[in-house]
């Protein structure tokens, strides 16, 4: 699968945060697939009329986490980045969604975790956690101030959140006390992974991975010989998992023995590596910046470059089997294979694709200095600027009228170690790339 991808041009130039997959709730032989992304955008795919569709009007916001508890009752968390601002939306059909306000969320949301079909719980920037029913949410204090990134609620007694400084959270006693687990790093964490209550990896910055056991009572450092920073952590079983990063690291944990055994991977590419996930044992894929996907039919062994025909970053994977399955990311991207990369699935919507422009920024992660760099084919006003991820602009490297080869120069020797956003307007054309900053 995924030798061939058709391009869907789903009538957005917005990005795709998360996939959501209906097939574990409804007993049919179509496939159905839920997009949420920028600007509010929620769409539907189902591989038995081969198209996508738009099932909301969209809005000034991002979507970053969505979840559906029941057949047809889905919700959506994200919000206003730059403000900081909360957003939820919730459908009762599937197909129409409407936003619901809470006066007591106040933040920009990350994640949303069910624990059954009523009640949830989100995390959020600051330190935040909400617990939320159908018709409340409750803000509940951690007690601790970094972003969380991400959330995993096993039940109202079980909670984990992971995020900024090496924080690492879980509940004691019910869902109203936490308690820090020890980390002892620094290093921000991007992505949980965990086999049962008990026990999981979390993977983040400088290469950090660190093993969860006794609930937390134990965690100990596992030796990845890297210092990238890992964006995800998925294992295809008890025993073989995969991390994946930046400059196209892949590596391969063997837990099989008292200590993991770490080995790298030749991903053949150097752009970040976003995701991974295997469709079975055998057959696996990643997805990354510059259109990138890989594919592994040996069980991760060895990886081999798709064409997909798209340079946006790809963000969200999900595949109902080895040959079938769709990747969401960054502009205009939505890419789907089936049949074993044979067929491909005509498109259902084809509209005018605004222009996404290749920006390189390097180097990233960075330290002292990055440089911006894209080509412009004609004369176009450019405003760049940086921003934190508590939605605080920092500062506007650029305001002025360019064309052709457009290159600038970011002095980061400032700003503390961690996540930023840089912003590139282009005649009201905004691109966003993640920069990574490392002392």
């Amino acid at each position: 699968g995924g030798a061939n991808w058709t391009y869907v041009n789903q009538n957005t130039t917005l990005s795709f945060n998360e996939v959501f997959h209906l097939e574990p709730l409804i007993d049919t032989i179509c496939d159905k697939v839920i997009f949420c992304g920028d600007n509010g955008v929620i769409l539907r795919a189902d591989s038995c009329i081969a198209t996508l569709e738009n099932i909301t009007h969209g809005s000034a916001f991002t979507l970053s986490s969505i979840q559906f508890p029941e057949l047809n009752k889905g919700y959506a968390v994200g919000g206003d980045t730059i403000n900081n601002k909360p957003y939820i939306v919730q459908t009762t059909d599937g197909e129409n969604w409407t936003e619901i306000k809470f006066d007591k969320i106040k933040r920009y949301l990350t994640g949303i975790d069910f624990i059954d079909t009523s009640k949830a719980y989100i995390s959020s920037m600051g330190g935040m956690v909400y617990r939320f029913m159908v018709n409340d949410a409750l803000p509940i204090k951690t007690g601790f101030e970094d972003h969380l990134y991400a959330i995993r609620a096993f039940d109202s007694t079980t909670i984990y959140a992971a995020g900024l400084n090496g924080t690492l959270l879980k509940t004691i006693s019910g869902d109203t006390t936490w308690t820090e687990i020890i980390t002892n790093t620094q290093k921000h964490l991007y992505s949980l992974y965990f086999f049962n209550k008990n026990s999981g990896y979390a993977v983040g910055e400088g290469g950090i991975m660190l093993k969860i056991s006794s609930g937390g009572d134990q965690v100990s450092k596992v030796t990845t010989g890297h210092n990238v920073p890992f964006y995800d952590v998925y294992f295809k079983d008890e025993n073989i998992g995969f991390l994946v990063g930046y400059s196209g690291r892949i590596l391969k944990v063997d837990r099989s023995s008292w200590v993991e055994l770490i080995t790298q991977v030749p991903s053949g590419v150097t752009t970040p590596l976003n995701e991974v996930y295997f469709a079975n044992s055998s057959v696996g894929y990643i997805a990354g910046e510059g259109g990138v996907i890989l594919k592994t039919t040996d069980g991760g062994d060895s990886w081999l470059p798709q064409r997909t025909g798209t340079q946006n970053g790809l963000l969200s994977l999900y595949f109902r089997n080895e040959a079938e399955g769709w990747v969401a990311g960054a502009g205009v991207s939505i890419l789907k294979t089936e049949n074993g990369g044979g067929a491909v699935i005509s498109p259902g919507i084809w509209e005018h694709q605004r222009e996404q422009y290749a920006i390189s920024l390097y180097p990233n992660p960075a330290s002292g200095q990055a440089w911006i760099e894209f080509e412009l084919s004609e004369r176009s006003r450019v405003v760049l600027s940086s921003w934190d991820l508590a939605g605080r602009q920092l500062d506007v490297i650029a305001d002025e009228y360019r064309h052709g080869t457009v290159k600038y120069n970011y002095n980061t020797s400032g700003l503390p170690k961690g996540i930023y956003l840089l912003i590139i307007d282009i005649d009201g054309n905004r691109q966003a790339q993640k920069l990574v900053i490392t002392k």
